[in-house]
């Protein structure tokens, strides 16, 4: 499903008829796009809410998943400057007639069961919001629906769900592997070609994160108010509880939040964005850091030349 070419209804076809489902179960294929696919659905809903204190007790139900991506078709200009392009509806509805059909299809005898309509169902959402986002951002990074769009490149398709008993019908196991913090949370459950499902429940990187934002709006308020990875640890041991790792917070808490553009970080630690200034100077660290992985690139690009292939990195 590429994201940058102009959209037809001929190329929505070709990429359709690609698509087959996989012959294995591997929670490696879906798991970091899921992931991926919250990542930038929280990206909106941070960006939104930044006054709201209710942020400070988020929890990813399936209510509050299902909300978040209807808000963004409602608000998408909170994270895009492009103008909303116009879309052809019409073309719209027949790609999901077009990709339902397709699925169906590549289930073969279980195409029309009534046990996988949900999973079904789930899919083919997935696939709208992510064609109809593109149609109204053909050159957007920001499709949160780009990682979805993965998952089913890699031949799954999906449903997500917080309720026990539809994900019990799927993956029973999926409640035993959890602590009870997480069992009120969403699950993804992953069909392939195979007869048995894949899934999991998320973590609460979700929640962690609003609460580590709400924290350095609080008491990391800008640059000068830098918090360091220590001390957001300690806050979230002694305030609410939870005992994470350092690296557990630094890679999936607060690089999320970096990335969304609400937090900035230097070597003393992390804090929120709050001024001109601030801004200034996370644009111009983030600035120096591309810089610098360009010169590493362009002195591996040389290397490969002057070791005898001169379209270096392209294989000769």
């Amino acid at each position: 499903m590429n994201k940058e070419n102009k959209i037809t209804i001929d190329s929505i076809k070709s990429t359709i008829n690609r698509l087959s489902l996989s012959d294995k179960l591997n929670k490696s294929q879906y798991d970091g796009h899921f992931y991926n696919h919250l990542s930038h659905l929280m990206k909106f809903y941070f960006l939104s809410h930044l006054n709201d204190k209710k942020r400070q007790k988020f929890k990813l139900t399936e209510r509050n998943y299902h909300s978040i991506e209807q808000s963004i078709f409602e608000n998408p200009n909170v994270v895009e400057a492009d103008n909303i392009q116009s879309v052809d509806w019409a073309m719209v509805d027949d790609a999901k007639v077009i990709f339902k059909n397709k699925i169906q299809k590549l289930l073969k005898n279980e195409g029309t069961s009534e046990h996988l309509k949900p999973i079904v169902k789930c899919t083919v959402d997935a696939y709208e919001y992510w064609l109809t986002y593109s149609l109204y951002f053909p050159k957007s990074q920001n499709n949160p629906w780009i990682a979805t769009s993965n998952i089913i490149n890699n031949g799954y398709l999906f449903l997500v769900s917080d309720n026990r008993d539809v994900i019990d019908q799927y993956q029973k196991k999926i409640y035993n592997k959890v602590d009870n913090n997480t069992k009120g949370n969403i699950g993804i459950i992953a069909k392939s070609s195979k007869n048995d499902f894949s899934g999991f429940l998320v973590d609460e990187r979700v929640s962690v994160q609003a609460l580590v934002l709400n924290y350095l709006k609080t008491h990391g308020n800008g640059l000068s108010n830098a918090k360091n990875i220590n001390q957001i640890v300690k806050h979230l041991s002694e305030h609410n509880n939870l005992n994470s790792s350092h690296l557990y917070i630094k890679n999936f808490v607060n690089l999320p939040l970096k990335r969304a553009g609400i937090i900035g970080s230097t070597n003393s630690g992390y804090y929120f964005i709050d001024s001109y200034e601030d801004l200034l100077f996370t644009y111009k660290n983030h600035v120096e850091k591309r810089d610098a992985i360009e010169r590493t690139i362009n002195t591996f690009i040389k290397k490969g030349r002057d070791m005898g292939h001169p379209n270096f990195p392209i294989k000769d």
